[in-house]
């Protein structure tokens, strides 16, 4: 744990697996429109999104902006410690290769929403769907799905939502940022996007109060999100 390395089953047959088609059809495409825009098009490094991380992080004076697609933090999640060293950088992009050459891109997606943590030891879409919303994965709402989709690349810091019972107004615009998003690429219907934008939804065993906001004074969709214009 001193290490953030956490054991535990996972795989096909497992109690906690699920495979893609039994997730909410909305799910991966909130995750690609958050995490990685250009995941289908990419072969595991996303060179523009080095580029404008690289910008960013000089502007802002120290490291506040990553660059890893889908496929990188798969490779961090699985395989990597988290030390921040070259021989480490070194090996996360030979395993992203191997990833990218091994696995169709549905099968590096659905394996990375069967093992990315969603919050303290919540630890892929099965969990995170029961314990957020007391449902399963395939019963997920489009704003359920674009809440689990913010919940990375911070999901300690933004567990403060779920303890606190609600979302403030700056978090729900965040989603709603989302949602459009979606819409704007196709993933849903102008339908389905006034339905989710007029919608809400209520925590799972969720504690009535508040929402603080936890990006302490910082704009909340200012993360590592890869070719979000993509």
């Amino acid at each position: 744990d001193k290490l953030g390395e956490h054991e535990f089953v996972m795989g096909p047959g497992s109690d906690s697996w699920v495979n893609l088609e039994e997730i909410s059809p909305h799910m991966p495409k909130a995750i690609v429109t958050t995490e990685d825009g250009a995941f289908y098009k990419h072969q595991g490094i996303s060179l523009s999104a080095i580029k404008r991380a690289a910008i960013k992080n000089m502007k802002a004076g120290y490291f506040a902006h990553g660059a890893s697609t889908i496929s990188m933090q798969l490779v961090k999640n699985l395989f990597l410690s988290r030390d921040k060293t070259m021989s480490r950088k070194l090996q996360e992009m030979i395993l992203t290769w191997w990833v990218e050459n091994s696995m169709e891109k549905d099968q590096i997606l659905e394996l990375y929403l069967n093992v990315v943590e969603f919050g303290p030891a919540i630890y892929g879409i099965r969990s995170a769907s029961l314990h957020y919303f007391g449902k399963e994965p395939s019963d997920l709402t489009i704003l359920e799905c674009a809440f689990l989709s913010k919940m990375l690349p911070n999901p300690i810091a933004r567990y403060k939502y779920y303890e606190a019972g609600g979302l403030d107004d700056a978090w729900r615009a965040v989603l709603d940022r989302v949602v459009t998003k979606m819409f704007e690429r196709g993933y849903i219907t102008e339908e389905e996007w006034k339905e989710a934008m007029a919608s809400g939804f209520v925590f799972h065993y969720s504690t009535p109060g508040e929402a603080e906001d936890p990006s302490d004074g910082q704009d909340p969709e200012d993360d590592a999100a890869v070719d979000p214009a993509s």
